[in-house]
């Protein structure tokens, strides 16, 4: 709201009181609200990450990491780490802005490698394959 301040200085040998006024505006601070959103993806990928509270901004920390669409809060993922989002709330008023950050992990997509081994077998036969790349599973 808005509150008038009075400054007075007393008036002496008969003189009258001075007075100057000013309005005041008292404005309440902003708030950055909750975040959410997945805060996980893939090179190339995409997430999304919102706010409680509308009309901010988002930045990434490290654009070489993830990118993020200022308005919307759709994140890119761009190469493998983990980079912090942020939403900013402009104050008003002499008030600060506020800000609530998020961080977003990207990951780099899985490589099943080259397989070799031999391609034919007979019934009841068998054959053996192999990966350049560990840590996967064979089925059929």
């Amino acid at each position: 709201g808005t509150v008038t301040m009075t400054y007075t200085v007393s008036g002496t040998g008969g003189c009258p009181d001075a007075t100057a006024t000013r309005d005041v505006t008292i404005t309440a601070p902003p708030v950055a609200g909750t975040l959410s959103g997945t805060q996980e993806a893939c090179i190339a990928g995409t997430t999304t990450f919102s706010s409680t509270e509308a009309g901010g901004s988002w930045s990434s920390a490290n654009t070489s990491i993830a990118t993020i669409n200022a308005s919307t809060g759709l994140i890119t993922g761009v190469a493998a780490g983990t980079v912090t989002m942020t939403y900013t709330v402009s104050g008003t008023g002499g008030c600060p802005d506020a800000t609530a950050t998020r961080d977003v992990t990207i990951t780099a997509p899985p490589v099943a490698g080259t397989l070799s081994g031999t391609q034919e077998a007979c019934i009841a036969g068998t054959t053996t394959f192999s990966s350049t790349e560990a840590g996967g599973s064979w089925s059929s």
